[in-house]
């Protein structure tokens, strides 16, 4: 009886991916490939697959850490941050220390060794060495500082020694590699400043707010250069975008490009999908944009064209994390916890 039941409840799952999941990976991906008696395993050779990890906790961030290996951002209650081999979707490694939600994640190549940078609620930026093997199943940090007074939320590499953080205490710093070495203190917003990035001229460093205000800095003279108020109001995200402008998204659900040199509003997009969006991707062809927010969805959207693209959907609650990894997977984490992978798209 409860053999015919489980056998039931499978039939049903993979009817639901043949009529739902599949039908909308065959869109994104033009139809190639995708077919009624495909398969969920690993196949490099074929694009249409999509599998997923399950997780006891929300993913709050994912970043590539080697070639089909990547570092999951997880929240409460184990505030771990996993490492994950995307070929047999295995937890090689546990890195353990946060004590409050773990918001963000960056590599840095440091004395010859490869670090991986995180930050967290618990207001410390941490250093991982990624060679290090773990003992009882768990890898401690290599250093931590106490970065901010409050949250941190944005992480960026401004060079091989230096890089930068954001913070809810409404502060953007620099910092030098290693222990306790604060460089500059970036003041001047007057609300949390969720996103941090650095220009292409690399004295430059550009940072979000939730007044809705992008501020560009010369981070060495300690001074914002230029305010450029982009969003009516939170921005939650920022990054690069062309020569001299930045794309940024908010919590009025808009995505818009300004100049970082001039202060102008280039261009709007209106989605008219999301009340809020919480990050955006642009693909290689400086056209194909990502975009994820408070709705159960990744958006694609044609910058030239002005449209959206076929979504990536078969979420059960909101995307907070997204990857496009080196060979071109893409890895989302939700508040359904899981991590999924999608196979390799072309843009």
């Amino acid at each position: 009886m409860e053999d015919r039941y489980y056998e039931r409840k499978i039939k049903a799952i993979q009817e639901r991916v043949r009529r739902e999941i599949l039908p909308t990976l065959d869109k994104v991906l033009d139809g190639k490939g995708v077919t009624d008696d495909t398969e969920f395993e690993w196949d490099p050779a074929r694009l249409e697959r999509i599998r997923f990890v399950p997780t006891k906790q929300p993913i709050y961030f994912l970043q590539e850490v080697a070639e089909n290996k990547i570092a999951a951002a997880m929240g409460f209650p184990d505030f771990y941050i996993l490492i994950l081999d995307l070929k047999t979707l295995k937890i090689e490694k546990t890195l353990r220390g946060h004590i409050k939600s773990v918001t963000n994640l960056m590599m840095m190549r440091h004395e010859e060794k490869d670090i991986l940078v995180s930050t967290g609620c618990d207001m410390f930026i941490k250093g991982w060495d990624m060679a290090k093997e773990p003992e009882d199943g768990f890898v401690d940090s290599e250093w931590s500082i106490k970065g901010h007074n409050e949250y941190i939320f944005g992480l960026t590499k401004i060079n091989d020694e230096l890089y930068a953080t954001s913070s809810h205490d409404k502060t953007v710093k620099v910092w030098k590699m290693g222990k306790n070495a604060e460089r500059y203190v970036l003041s001047g917003h007057s609300g949390p400043v969720w996103s941090v990035i650095r220009l292409q001229d690399q004295m430059k460093l550009a940072s979000a707010s939730a007044e809705g205000r992008i501020f560009i800095w010369d981070y060495e003279a300690e001074e914002a250069t230029l305010r450029i108020k982009a969003h009516s109001n939170q921005i939650n995200c920022i990054i690069p975008y062309k020569k001299t402008q930045i794309m940024s998204c908010g919590d009025d659900g808009l995505v818009k490009i300004s100049d970082w040199e001039t202060g102008e509003t280039l261009k709007e997009v209106v989605l008219n999908a999301h009340s809020e969006l919480w990050g955006i991707h642009l693909a290689h062809d400086d056209d194909t944009l990502f975009c994820w927010g408070i709705k159960n969805d990744v958006l694609i959207f044609s910058i030239g064209e002005r449209k959206l693209l076929p979504s990536l959907t078969g979420f059960d609650e909101s995307v907070k994390a997204f990857l496009r990894t080196s060979n071109n997977y893409i890895v989302t984490g939700s508040y359904d916890y899981r991590i999924r992978t999608f196979n390799s798209i072309t843009l």
